[in-house]
């Protein structure tokens, strides 16, 4: 048998559960030519076998080989996450998925979730450890950084505050402008969606790919843009377990109440609202209001 017909051969038997005679038949079909299809099968018979040294070791000369395996992606990122070792694991899930169908996809999504909780909020239980994490998505640009300095501590507060995210949950990010905190909602609290808003000019609905400086993340959120006191929003009843509305109050120049009845429109129920918003009270802010200075670190009021 040529390397092809002893692959097809092999597969039959691992099916049929006769795991020595399809390793045999892997081993041959290896020394007859070498390919990462090849490598991905005989790590998995491997794992069955109860060798996952070994399986790790073939899995990873078949990504090496082709790191477009995605099937041996998947299953090294299931095997290690079944070892407990989610740190390791996360990066191959996430690759897995790239050419999954649906159902597929649907069910690596379940693994995914539950790799970042064992990996992100953890490690980064501590209020140091948070900003670490939350400092590798600020850019170089001045204001920026500015910014992120100034709301650092209020960041880190916010993802304390809010409940842990499980498989299937989704949470709306209102106004999330420099999307300082929506890596760590997705990475560190691990709802499955994170769906964001933002006022500025553009297109309804984009795509925004969040990376961190290391480029050790990597993430895809949809960004709806929209002014949260006047438009519609596109979402349907009862279509978020959370909604953040985290320093929007103060900027609005209409009514808020319109905006907290979308916010109840949107919830579940029995759903979640983190809502904050400066100390009108505050030496601060009693100070900005005298200077005819908005409440809030940033920005005047528009007096015509």
């Amino acid at each position: 048998m040529n390397s092809a017909e002893s692959h097809a051969l092999a597969l039959r038997l691992y099916e049929a559960g006769r795991f020595e005679e399809a390793l045999a038949l892997l081993r041959q079909a290896l020394a007859d030519g070498e390919s990462s299809e090849v490598w991905s099968d005989l790590a998995t018979v491997q794992f069955r076998r109860g060798e996952v040294g070994e399986a790790e070791t073939c899995f990873r000369i078949a990504l090496q080989m082709n790191p477009n395996e995605v099937q041996a992606a998947a299953n090294l990122g299931a095997m290690l996450l079944g070892q407990g070792r989610a740190a390791d694991a996360l990066p191959f899930l996430e690759r897995g998925l790239a050419t999954m169908t649906a159902e597929q996809r649907s069910a690596m999504q379940i693994k995914i979730i539950s790799a970042r909780h064992a990996v992100q909020l953890r490690p980064f239980g501590t209020a140091q450890k948070l900003e670490q994490f939350l400092r590798l998505y600020v850019s170089d640009d001045a204001n920026e950084r500015s910014y992120f300095e100034t709301h650092i501590a209020r960041y880190v507060a916010t993802l304390e505050g809010l409940p842990e995210g499980n498989p299937g949950q989704r949470l709306l990010e209102l106004g999330a402008a420099f999307h300082h905190l929506t890596a760590a909602l997705i990475r560190c609290k691990g709802y499955e969606e994170v769906r964001c808003t933002d006022v500025w000019e553009g297109e309804p609905s984009c795509k925004r790919v969040l990376t961190s400086r290391d480029g050790k993340f990597r993430d895809e959120v949809t960004v709806d843009n929209f002014d949260l006191q006047s438009s519609p929003w596109p979402y349907a009843d009862g279509g978020f377990d959370v909604v953040l509305c985290g320093e929007i109050l103060e900027h609005l120049a209409l009514d808020p109440m319109a905006l907290m009845a979308e916010i109840n429109r949107v919830l579940k129920p029995g759903g979640t609202l983190l809502l904050t918003t400066p100390n009108l009270a505050s030496a601060h802010a009693v100070e900005q209001t005298l200077r005819a200075e908005s409440p809030y670190c940033y920005g005047q009021f528009e007096v015509g």
